[in-house]
């Protein structure tokens, strides 16, 4: 895909840029925005911010906790029974597919309606569900469902909360900045979410403190 770019010049006949010398200060203020000004904007950070690190945390012990909690067999077990691995992909797929069923018509839905919040804080919930159902499962089954939910959510959470971002950028002029700073809402919880969960395992209460705290978390960026 990187390709044509690489062996193609898009732009031609364009002038020559004019770097300016390297400015710390002005590469902070790169990852600044004034969230007493825009609020809005704020305020979207941070419901994404939390949402995203529900589902990652809840995610990032997925393999151990299908084995530990769950009690699918191990993936060198030589017994009957379905193994972790197995188990993790069957997931996997049914939470894609769920996914893909309403990523779009959520937001085309939200498009007609003209409304953004209640989708976004409804996705939330269904985080809320996932979680709760994973927090007291104790069948494969039960865990099945609370996929199909999750992907669900999912799907509506990542088409109408990217909607909603960009119509509060503050400004037409800075919005390459204000979508980057967007999308450390996803990059910063991905980062913190093995530390958050394994502290949640560790220190908590196990698997069941674990997705106790990813509800907890969407529970926190729906009211955001």
């Amino acid at each position: 895909a990187t390709l044509p770019y690489l062996f193609d010049k898009w732009e031609r006949g364009t002038a020559t840029t004019v770097h300016e010398p390297f400015d710390l200060k002005a590469l902070a203020s790169c990852y600044y925005v004034n969230v007493k000004r825009y609020p809005d904007f704020g305020w979207a950070w941070l419901s994404r911010f939390t949402v995203t690190l529900s589902s990652a945390i809840a995610l990032f012990y997925l393999f151990y906790y299908l084995q530990d909690h769950i009690g699918l067999a191990p993936d060198k077990s030589t017994g009957e029974g379905m193994r972790v691995a197995d188990g993790v992909l069957i997931l996997t797929l049914i939470y894609a597919v769920a996914v893909f069923a309403t990523v779009v018509v959520a937001g085309s839905w939200s498009d007609k309606l003209g409304r953004r919040r209640v989708f976004v804080a409804v996705a939330a919930c269904f985080y809320v569900a996932a979680s709760l159902m994973m927090a007291v499962a104790t069948s494969f089954g039960v865990v099945v469902v609370a996929a199909v939910i999750l992907g669900l959510g999912t799907g509506v959470f990542t088409s109408v909360d990217f909607a909603l971002v960009t119509e509060l950028l503050p400004s037409s002029e800075s919005s390459g900045k204000d979508i980057g700073i967007i999308h450390l809402a996803v990059g910063l919880p991905n980062v913190l979410a093995p530390v958050v969960a394994a502290f949640a395992v560790n220190s908590m209460g196990g698997y069941t403190a674990l997705y106790l705290v990813a509800a907890a978390l969407a529970v926190t960026g729906a009211i955001f």
